[in-house]
């Protein structure tokens, strides 16, 4: 098994920047819980997901961290304090994954700490660890 006993790699949900300095102990940045919650996922969908690619020759390398020179995003996002991935869930359209969270947050919460998404993101699903102090899931608008 790779990281935390899961399939995925550090590189996944790091920037190759943040790699290239930090190697493995990239993972300081990144909240453990994420990396746990989306194992969870591709255990349900039995599919591949995809948070960054950039280290198998790929395209997305904001998905997970973005350190705070990033152009990408909001400047206080989630993302910048390692606790928030957009994910893409091969063979199932983005709509699918919400609604498959959405029956399940009440475990997700209570395992992963999953507390937030965002709603109508047209190919990807944002979600985010971030403390709502809320009993529901949170879910922001997209834009």
């Amino acid at each position: 098994m790779g990281l935390l006993d899961t399939s995925f790699i550090i590189q996944e949900f790091v920037p190759r920047k943040v790699w290239e300095v930090w190697r493995d102990r990239s993972i300081w940045f990144i909240n453990p819980n994420m990396i746990l919650f989306v194992q969870w996922l591709k255990d349900q969908t039995d599919s591949t997901v995809t948070v960054n690619d950039w280290c198998f020759g790929g395209s997305y390398e904001f998905s997970g961290l973005r350190p705070f020179d990033c152009q990408i995003g909001a400047n206080m996002s989630q993302h910048r304090f390692g606790n928030a991935i957009d994910i893409k869930v091969k063979g199932w359209t983005a709509e699918q994954v919400r609604n498959l969270i959405r029956d399940h947050w009440k475990f997700l919460h209570d395992k992963f700490g999953l507390t937030t998404i965002e709603k109508d993101t047209p190919t990807w699903i944002h979600a985010d660890f971030r403390f709502t102090g809320l009993n529901y899931l949170f879910e922001v608008n997209y834009k």
